[in-house]
């Protein structure tokens, strides 16, 4: 086993710890936290579900995530590709699956929730809530564990949403 699916391994079970002791009582099932650094070209991400994060990476998936940069709380849409796949690895035939987005001084960070029912106002604070405090752990892993660091794939197009662009607008330039 390599260095980086050593610590991803570990960063994982740790971020399922969390989940158990910080979600379980809003009936999250799953949850993955994702720093984008468009400066550095870099993506962490911290999942607690393995196995599905390397199906998302395998499936190409991550190179849509600037569809979903949309900063606020926003839920998955059935039609989605992403749901679609998701719904495949879980085999679930209902959830919901809602992505809280919040612009840096640097890129993105995405806090990605998976839950049995829709989710109440109440309970779309705590998870807020909850995202700050995960922030904070993630800059701490930040320096720690470098090696969970990856390539940000779609850096054009990342960068483009950060900065407002309209990225169908400018395919023809990403293509360069």
């Amino acid at each position: 086993m390599n260095i980086h699916n050593y610590h991803m391994k570990n960063v994982s079970q740790s971020m399922q710890c969390w989940m158990k002791t910080n979600l379980s009582h809003l009936n999250v099932f799953d949850c993955v936290y994702c720093h984008i650094n468009i400066h550095d070209r870099k993506l962490m991400t911290i999942p607690a579900h393995l196995n599905w994060h390397h199906s998302y990476i395998e499936q190409s998936l991550d190179l849509n995530i600037s569809s979903r940069l949309n900063v606020g709380v926003n839920y998955w849409k059935d039609t989605d590709i992403i749901h679609k796949k998701y719904k495949e690895y879980t085999q679930k035939e209902s959830f919901c699956k809602i992505d809280i987005i919040k612009k840096t001084e640097n890129g993105f960070e995405i806090f990605s929730v998976a839950h049995n029912y829709p989710i109440s106002i109440r309970n779309k604070f705590i998870l807020k809530s909850c995202f700050t405090e995960m922030s904070k752990e993630a800059k701490k892993i930040i320096k720690l564990q470098k090696s969970i660091l990856t390539d940000l794939r779609p850096y054009k197009q990342v960068k483009l949403k950060y900065y407002g662009l309209d990225t169908k607008c400018f395919d023809h330039y990403l293509n360069l």
